[in-house]
This record gives C-alpha cells, sequence and structure tokens, in this order.
C-alpha cells in the first residue's frame, strides 16, 4: 500500500526503481559479449585451422563501422538541428573529429556509451584469445603467452589512455567478460536443465507430458520471478543514486538469467520485445536528445514522470523507425550505385582496345 502510494506521488520507491534501470549499460555490455560468443564461434569454425585472430578482428571492425554508420546517421541529422535551434555550443574542428569518429562526446553527454562500446568491439578478439588459450592445452604454448601478454598491456594502455581511471568503463568491461563466459560455458542453459530436472520432481516420473510441460513452465516462472524480485530489490537496495553501481557486472547475468527464463516461452510479450529491439540501437542514440536538448517542452507537457517516460519511448521509437527506413533508402542507393559501378567497369573492360 505505501509502496503504491509512494508511485502514485513520484515518491521515493518510483526514483529507486528509476535509479535501478540505470543498470540498462551494463545490460548492453552482457548481451554483447553474449552475442560476439556465437559470431566469433562461427568465424573461427570457417576458419578451421588457419589463424583466427585476423578473422576475428575483420568481423570486429565490420562491426564497428555497420555501428558508426547509425551513429553517422544521426549524428548529421541531429547536430545541425541543435546548431539552428542554438542548443548547442560551437566546438574547435579537433573535437568536432574525434566526436563524429566516436571517440569523444562533446554533442550529447548521453552518448557516453558510445566509445565505450568501440573499446568493447575491440576487446572481443582479446577476451575470445584468452579463454582459448585458459581452456585449451594445445594453445597454451610460449608464442601464444607473449601474444596474450602484449595485448593485456596493449588493451589496458588503451583503456586507460581513452577513460582514464574510470571505474565504470571497467565495469562494461567485467559486464561484458560475464556475458561471454555465460555464453561460451552454456551457463543459462545449464541452469535450464536443472530447472527442468526440479519440475520432473514435482510433477513426478510418471505424470503425463502435458502435466510435466506444465509443471515445467510453472517451475521456470517461479525460478525467473524470484531471481527478477532479489535482483531488482537487492540492486535498488544497495544502488547510492541514479548511475550505475560497481557490483552491475554480477547484477546483469542475474537479471539477464530471470528474463531468459521468464520469456522462455514465445508469446505476445517476447513478440513485442522482439519488434521494439530492431529499433533499440536509434532509439539508444536519439533518446537522450528530445529528454535533455531539443523539444523537452513536448516530453515533460504532462508533469507525470511514467507519462513523461512513455511519451520519450513513444517518440524515440517513432524517431528509430524514421531512421530505420532513412537507412534502407541510404543502402538501397549504395547497392545500385555500386551495381552501376562494376557495371561501368565491366563494360569498359569488355570493351576493344
Amino acid at each position: 500500500m505505501v509502496l503504491g502510494a509512494e508511485f502514485r506521488r513520484g515518491g521515493y520507491a518510483e526514483r529507486l526503481l528509476a535509479w535501478f534501470c540505470k543498470i540498462c549499460v551494463a545490460l548492453y555490455a552482457f548481451i554483447s559479449g553474449y552475442g560476439l560468443f556465437f559470431g566469433g564461434k562461427k568465424i573461427k569454425a570457417e576458419a578451421g585451422e588457419g589463424p583466427t585472430l585476423p578473422a576475428l578482428y575483420r568481423s570486429t571492425f565490420s562491426r564497428a563501422v555497420s555501428f558508426l554508420k547509425k551513429y553517422w546517421l544521426v549524428f548529421l541529422l541531429f547536430i545541425p538541428i541543435g546548431y539552428c535551434l542554438g542548443k548547442l555550443s560551437p566546438v574547435s574542428p579537433k573535437v568536432f573529429l574525434l566526436s563524429f569518429l566516436g571517440i569523444q562526446t562533446a554533442f550529447n553527454g548521453e552518448w557516453w556509451y558510445v566509445p565505450q562500446y568501440l573499446y568493447l568491439l575491440l576487446l572481443f578478439p582479446y577476451v575470445d584469445r584468452a579463454f582459448d588459450f585458459l581452456s585449451e592445452k594445445k594453445k597454451r604454448n610460449l608464442g601464444n603467452f607473449c601474444l596474450l601478454a602484449l595485448m593485456t598491456v596493449f588493451y589496458a594502455g588503451l583503456l586507460f589512455l581513452w577513460f582514464g581511471r574510470s571505474l565504470s568503463a571497467i565495469v562494461c568491461c567485467l559486464s561484458f567478460t560475464a556475458g561471454y563466459i555465460s555464453a561460451r560455458y552454456s551457463l543459462f542453459e545449464k541452469i535450464h536443465r536443472g530447472i527442468d530436472v526440479l519440475a520432473v520432481k514435482c510433477a513426478g516420473r510418471e505424470a503425463s507430458e502435458k502435466r510435466a510441460e506444465r509443471a515445467r513452465r510453472t517451475v521456470e516462472l517461479f525460478c525467473g520471478a524470484a531471481t527478477l524480485f532479489i535482483c531488482v530489490s537487492l540492486r535498488m537496495y544497495l544502488s547510492p543514486g541514479a548511475g550505475w553501481l560497481t557490483y552491475d557486472f554480477l547484477f546483469s547475468p542475474v537479471f539477464c538469467l530471470a528474463v531468459f527464463l521468464l520469456t522462455k516461452k514465445e508469446g505476445p510479450v517476447t513478440e513485442f520485445l522482439s519488434r521494439v529491439g530492431k529499433y533499440s540501437t536509434y532509439m539508444w542514440l536519439t533518446h537522450g536528445f528530445f529528454c535533455y536538448y531539443y523539444f523537452q517542452e513536448l516530453i515533460t507537457a504532462s508533469k507525470i514522470s511514467t507519462v513523461m517516460f512513455l511519451t520519450l519511448i513513444a517518440v524515440s521509437l517513432f524517431t528509430a523507425f524514421l531512421l530505420q527506413q532513412i537507412e534502407k533508402g541510404l543502402q538501397f542507393l549504395e547497392k545500385k550505385a555500386r551495381a552501376g559501378l562494376k557495371s561501368h567497369r565491366a563494360r569498359r573492360d569488355a570493351a576493344p582496345e
């Protein structure tokens, strides 16, 4: 009852929930590490017995360019708007270039994770190589040890030069590594198999298939809900304010496990999250402009925090949809231009001298 009253007043409980949502950065890093493992596994399978490190770096570079194309589209559309509205201050050519490349974030404070994400992409081949070295005996030789030592010095130096003594950058790296470990050792799947065993015991070995499935889903939902409640409550209790938490690299896998258990069975919620997830990158890149820089009057018109939050999501989602369509149009033009250039070269090569 007290909690409900606090939410209605926009009080302490609501602030705590908002503070918990700052775990989103660690979650993004965790999911990045989780997903990159499977991409790297496919690349190494295609390479066979050949050298895999160059292939991993090529894949990482390709992913970075793919992300930067989205970032540049937002940059080239939103930064001029900021200057036209008088919301942005002039910067030096050097700062402008570094911001354009994602190395600095002079125009939008909410873009602080852009350089962090680029660093995590660069970090992936090193993390993968390190765990290969630890897990596979045939790769434990002096050459690989020296290579890992050099890579460790390089990445530690790059982390310091890029982010200084930022603890949040280290937490992101730990969350990223936790995601990689969870994927590499199939931790979620192993926990899920343990839950299946528990469900069989609850239903009884002689239970029908339908009853066993119902028991399995009930146990999944119970474990997922209990895990989510404990994770959210403990993180809210430990959080000193609106920001990241040192222990987020521990909370992020637990939170993802809870969501994994709750959404294991496909349904309307899973379908909705899947559809919205396609626009998540553009929503992340643009929401800060609406929240802190442009058109704040529209976002805060209701003066009710929950409504403002939903309005921000709706505006960011609509903007992301438009940007996605612009990106598809640009990709179509790029494809047509490449096809035209290829055709021109073919005609030129076929022409008699």
